[in-house]
């Protein structure tokens, strides 16, 4: 998998499932999934969606907002790749 140089990250290995880029220090990521899916927020030392992130799927749905343990959790913001929007907790 193919993935551009971001600016002030430093670049990972993320399992074979995943390319990632990363900083430690601040504990935000950039994950681009196989599925297509794109992942740029923070993780726990267990490599979940942790904290706050934003995930786009292949679909062009994107969810921005609070993690916590992988799920959604908290307050975020939906949208559909239809243009529906759901703002509110998970």
């Amino acid at each position: 998998m193919t993935m551009k140089k971001i600016k002030g990250f430093n670049d990972f290995d993320y399992g074979d499932a995943n390319t990632a880029a990363g900083d430690a220090r601040r504990k935000k990521y950039v994950v681009i999934q196989e599925e297509g899916a794109l992942y740029v927020g923070e993780k726990n030392a267990e490599g979940q969606k942790h904290g706050q992130g934003e995930q786009t799927w292949s679909n062009n749905s994107m969810y921005k907002g609070n993690w916590k343990n992988n799920m959604c959790h908290g307050e975020g913001q939906l949208t559909t790749n239809e243009g529906e929007t759901y703002i509110g907790n998970w």
